[in-house]
């Protein structure tokens, strides 16, 4: 038994000797139907097969709807950011006489 847990203890020690620190930075317009949108949260993450996505980072995009994010993460492979925004439209209620 000690034998296993010794052996699982230095598999998991060389594969975090052989990450590499990796970075992204992604600078970006949010944009809804033509128009710029401010205020909006912006998210860059690095996508995970086996474990949740990592949050490298977060920020709201200034009165211009421009946004600069910035990320590293520690990984064996190659990192695959992306980034995720949601927007919140008010829609507005049109009636016609």
């Amino acid at each position: 038994m000690k034998c296993i847990l010794v052996c699982a203890l230095l598999a998991v020690c060389a594969l975090s000797v052989s990450a590499k620190l990796q970075n992204i930075t992604v600078k970006g317009v949010a944009v809804c139907q033509k128009k710029r949108m401010a205020n909006q949260h912006v998210q860059l993450y690095d996508r995970d097969t086996l474990d949740p996505n990592d949050l490298l980072a977060e920020i709201h995009t200034n009165k211009e709807g421009e946004f600069q994010l910035y990320g590293e993460e520690d990984e064996v492979g190659s990192i695959e950011p992306f980034v995720r925004q949601e927007t919140k439209v008010l829609m507005e209620m049109v009636h016609k006489n």
